[in-house]
């Protein structure tokens, strides 16, 4: 009721400023040129007529503005047309006919006045009210994120402590340190790449001895079983600009581990390097705040360490595989279900932010919803508030319900319901301004924690192989020999709830998943752009 009362008080006010217009043109001395008052009135009349069609345009290229919001926008503007037409054709001509009387500048003026400033205060009045509302939301999403967050503990030992002295103790992340001294940070990319090791290197080798001591200290925090960093959960931008500078400490530290142990590996020492890959697998079991970037960066660590395993077993297997038959923690399905439910909460936080001005002042908003200037500004006014806020927060709070009951269904049907939902997104774009824009970011991230807990089941599937071969002196036939002496069961494939495939190649194994194309490719590894192949771990 609130929102047609605008319509038809801005209607008002703006039919009214045409009529003023043209009877202040019919009122001058010797009136206008003959062309004059025309094109001043059509000025009055078009200039917001080609406003309220920009700003559509604008916002249904950010997302899709509602068919609701559209038709009353349509309504209005081809009301405002219609009106302006009979106003200008009712309304009296300088020099016209003597006996037409010229419309009250004064009382125009007056009446226009008091229709301007009842449609303000009663948009004024409808504001205030979505931001009580915007303020409930902001409320709920905090109270959601601090449910979410990983609980404290009160006596076990916290990890958390001896990563930062680990951190102080190692050479930095190149993207903490100035531009002119990134390619001087290590001798190595910022990814594991056991092609950039040589073990002839004498800087190569000077370089890891000057950071044995954080090694020494990643290993001790990677066995320690509670991990939790302080994070601030309760600031006014939180949980959307909480800061995470652990997340590329532990990175970069997960990243030495490898070349530590790739070159403990080249040594012989195979323990030695079994150490520094269950460290590897210690740090991403740590990651566990329900964060997109979060659950980005554990995979992401442990993929370094089935890299880094795959290169040990390859140069030195270990004769002690206790270390990496370690429990490996939540798999990263339930943390990825967790996540879900941060994100909406993250993306309530990010709504109420951007639709009271707040995101300007943060980059994690403004890289996730780059727009100029205008975008900024409409997005933070009444116009939106109140005409197309509420259908932005429904779609989002829509689709993250869909993806949690979708992430909780089990493979493939959860794969089967995301794929339906990507098209729906795909052809709504999100179902509203802001949901178009925030919603595309959490759906891929499916993809990462079935990857994720494909590579947790490869490399339970590497070490049990690798003790099989210890004790028979050559690799199982399949890998159901591995149960229940090496295994309990042979772990399942995530993505297809089949268990997990083997194929002998060149006097070796060959362990695959079927990876994000859901295909059986034979163990051909994965194109990361195409998104074909298979997942595998190589055993020589």
């Amino acid at each position: 009721m609130g929102r047609a009362l605008v319509l038809i008080e801005s209607l008002t006010a703006a039919l009214l400023l045409v009529a003023l217009v043209a009877a202040w043109a019919a009122h001058r001395p010797r009136g206008l040129a003959r062309w004059g008052w025309p094109v001043l009135v059509v000025l009055v009349v078009a200039i917001p007529a080609a406003l309220t069609v920009y700003g559509l345009w604008f916002l249904n290229r950010m997302g899709t503005v509602s068919l609701t919001s559209l038709t009353a926008a349509a309504g209005w503007t081809l009301a405002f047309l219609l009106g302006s037409f009979v106003v200008v054709s009712s309304a009296p001509r300088a020099g016209g006919d003597p006996e037409s009387r010229p419309w009250s500048i004064r009382s125009l003026g007056v009446a226009f006045a008091a229709a301007a400033i009842l449609t303000i205060i009663t948009m004024s009045n409808l504001d205030v009210a979505v931001k009580g509302q915007l303020a409930a939301v902001r409320v709920e999403a905090g109270a959601r994120a601090m449910a979410l967050a990983t609980p404290r503990s009160t006596g076990e030992p916290n990890a958390a402590t001896i990563y930062r002295r680990a951190f102080a103790a190692l050479a930095p992340p190149p993207e903490q340190l100035p531009a002119h001294l990134r390619d001087q940070a290590t001798p190595w990319p910022k990814h594991y790449d056991r092609a950039a090791y040589d073990p002839a290197n004498r800087e190569q080798k000077q370089f890891l001895e000057g950071q044995q001591r954080g090694l020494t200290l990643l290993r001790e925090a990677a066995a320690i079983p509670y991990c939790a960093f302080d994070r601030d959960w309760s600031g006014d931008t939180a949980p959307v600009d909480v800061p995470l500078p652990e997340l590329a400490g532990l990175r970069h530290g997960a990243v030495l581990l490898a070349y530590d142990a790739l070159a403990r590996a080249s040594r012989g020492d195979g323990d030695g390097a079994a150490a520094n890959v269950a460290a590897i697998f210690g740090l991403a079991r740590h990651i566990r705040y329900p964060l997109l970037i979060d659950l980005l960066a554990a995979v992401k660590i442990e993929r370094i360490g089935a890299q880094a395993l795959e290169d040990v077993l390859a140069l030195a297997p270990p004769k002690d595989l206790t270390p990496l038959a370690a429990d490996t923690g939540e798999p990263f399905r339930e943390f990825l279900r967790r996540t879900f439910a941060m994100e909406e909460a993250w993306g309530l936080a990010a709504i109420v932010m951007i639709a009271t001005g707040q995101a300007r002042g943060s980059p994690e908003l403004q890289e996730q919803t780059p727009m100029d200037a205008f975008g900024e500004a409409l997005l933070d006014s009444p116009v939106y508030r109140v005409f197309f806020l509420e259908g932005d927060l429904a779609a989002y709070r829509r689709h993250l319900r869909t993806m949690r009951e979708n992430a909780a269904r089990p493979t493939p049907a959860a794969l089967d319901g995301f794929d339906e939902h990507e098209k729906v997104i795909r052809a709504t774009r999100g179902g509203g301004v802001l949901a178009g824009l925030l919603i595309p970011a959490a759906y891929k991230i499916l993809y990462v924690a079935l990857d994720g807990d494909a590579t947790r089941g490869l490399v339970r599937l590497a070490v049990a192989a690798t003790a099989y071969k210890a004790k028979h002196g050559k690799h199982p036939e399949k890998l159901s020999d591995l149960v229940p002496e090496f295994l309990p069961e042979v772990p399942p494939d995530p993505y297809d709830g089949r268990p997990l495939r083997l194929k002998r190649s060149d006097g070796g194994l060959v362990l695959y998943s079927v990876g994000r194309d859901r295909k059986d490719d034979s163990g051909r590894a994965m194109d990361e752009e195409k998104w074909e192949g298979d997942l595998v771990f190589r055993l020589k």
